[in-house]
C-alpha cells in the first residue's frame, strides 16, 4: 500500500513539473515570433505573499520563451509582467491566469520572448517577474540560459 502511494506520488510529480524549464522541440508559427524551432515553458506559481519561479530556465536559439501561470487563492485576474532586464528579446509583456488559452503551449501560458538565433550557446538572460495583486507587488529575477540543441 506505502509502495503504491510512492509510486503514484513520484508520477504526480514528475507530471507536473513535465514543461518546467525545459526546451521543447516543436516547428510552428508563433503569434509573436512567427516561424520557430521550439519552445521553453517557464512556470510561476503566485498567490497570497506566494511568488514562486524555478530559478534558471534553459531556452534554445530560433524557439519562444513562454511563461506559464499557477494562481492560488482567487488571484486569477493579477497582472504577470515579464521583462528581461539585459535581454533585448524579452520587450515586456503581461498575461493573467483567466487569459484564453494559446496553443501549442500549456493552459494559462503567455508568450513573452522570441530567442534569437545569434545568441551564444552558454549566455545567461535575467528578467524580471511582476506580480501585481492589487496593493501588492512581488518580484522575482530568475534567468533564462541558452543551451545547444
Amino acid at each position: 500500500m506505502k509502495r503504491m502511494f510512492l509510486i503514484l506520488l513520484i508520477a504526480a510529480s514528475l507530471a507536473a513539473c513535465a514543461y518546467d524549464g525545459k526546451p521543447r522541440k516543436k516547428v510552428f508559427n508563433s503569434p509573436m515570433c512567427g516561424a520557430v524551432k521550439g519552445y521553453t515553458v517557464g512556470y510561476i506559481a503566485y498567490g497570497d505573499a506566494k511568488l514562486v519561479m524555478i530559478p534558471l530556465s534553459k531556452v534554445r536559439t530560433e524557439t519562444v520563451f513562454v511563461v506559464g501561470l499557477k494562481s492560488f487563492d482567487g488571484y486569477d485576474n493579477a497582472d504577470v509582467t515579464v521583462k528581461g532586464t539585459a535581454a533585448p528579446w524579452m520587450p515586456g509583456k503581461t498575461g493573467r491566469y483567466s487569459d484564453p488559452r494559446v496553443l501549442p503551449y500549456p493552459r494559462h501560458a503567455f508568450e513573452v520572448g522570441c530567442v534569437p538565433a545569434a545568441a551564444a550557446v552558454g549566455t545567461v538572460y535575467k528578467f524580471k517577474v511582476e506580480v501585481v495583486n492589487g496593493p501588492v507587488t512581488n518580484t522575482l529575477d530568475p534567468r533564462a540560459e541558452v543551451v545547444t540543441w
